[in-house]
């Protein structure tokens, strides 16, 4: 089978386009077209070393288990606030560390509540207008109207609808990008609003500097979350292997030391080494080496 063939098998199996392939591989689509046409006059070397690191990429991606959402401590206290403050329309204010949980079960919740849920995740670059850009554009309206037009017409689509308006990382947003969401999600939209991060968003809301007393007063629902619990490291741990060795899952265990997001780390990187030494499960040793390679 040539290269050409098996890129075209490679791309059926997977469902991937050609155009998203090319893409990833770093050329563009029509570039690669031509190349499976044999027309290539570029350098064809280049591009098909490019094209066999592609496929070896996605090939170890698509190995990986797929580590399905498993309940836990911390997902059913967060899902119990949720609906609360979806059913109450109030503020929830919900910390914790990293790897407590609160990202993965907030894109369950938004999995299950696809029409009643918007759920963004915010970075240190979202200002106002992409914050309030991106709201509106959830809720099916224009997000290039003026900045004024968005606010207005967000509020007014909200106070229509039964949302409930998840931000995560909501820690990482300009205080005016926090009023932002209480003036337009709760006061002006009448709907519900989660605000997520780590601990130092409650001393951004409370420091009386920020001047968010409006926020604070308006918060309904607070949760802080505590670190992962052994019992349900160990129900994620068995989701991929149901039949592991106690000092396997202990090692399992001690080394995400509480966090969900680096117990999924190590359980991806211990899969791979499993896969390639040609073995069904992992040992203590296999726990160890993917340790090694995380930073604490």
């Amino acid at each position: 089978m040539t290269l050409r063939d098996e890129f075209k098998a490679f791309l059926e199996d997977a469902r991937i386009s050609q155009n998203k392939a090319a893409e990833l591989a770093g050329y563009s689509g029509a570039v690669v077209s031509v190349w499976l046409h044999g027309d290539y006059k570029g350098n064809n070397e280049a591009l098909e070393n490019a094209v066999r690191s592609f496929m070896i990429r996605e090939r170890s991606r698509r190995s990986q288990p797929v580590i399905a959402f498993q309940e836990t401590d911390n997902s059913r206290r967060i899902i119990n606030a949720l609906l609360m403050t979806h059913r109450e329309q109030e503020i929830a204010l919900v910390v914790g560390p990293v790897g407590t949980g609160k990202t993965i079960t907030f894109e369950h919740y938004a999995e299950q509540n696809p029409t009643a849920v918007i759920l963004i995740k915010a970075d240190e670059a979202m200002s106002k207008v992409i914050l309030i850009g991106k709201i509106a554009e959830r809720l099916g309206l224009d997000p290039r109207d003026s900045y004024a037009d968005l606010v207005q017409r967000t509020g007014d689509t909200l106070q229509n609808r039964d949302m409930l308006v998840i931000v995560d990382e909501a820690d990482n947003l300009s205080d005016g990008a926090l009023e932002l969401l209480r003036q337009v999600v709760y006061d002006k939209g009448r709907s519900s609003l989660v605000i997520a991060g780590l601990h130092r968003l409650i001393f951004r809301i409370k420091n009386l500097k920020n001047n968010h007393q409006q926020l604070a007063s308006r918060v309904g629902v607070f949760l802080e979350l505590g670190a992962l619990t052994a019992r349900d490291a160990e129900k994620i741990v068995c989701s991929v292997w149901p039949n592991l060795g106690k000092e396997t899952m202990d090692a399992f265990i001690r080394a995400a030391g509480g966090s969900g997001r680096a117990l999924r780390k190590l359980v991806n990187r211990s899969h791979e080494t499993t896969v390639a030494n040609n073995v069904s499960v992992p040992d203590p040793d296999v726990v160890k080496l993917a340790e090694s390679l995380l930073l604490k």
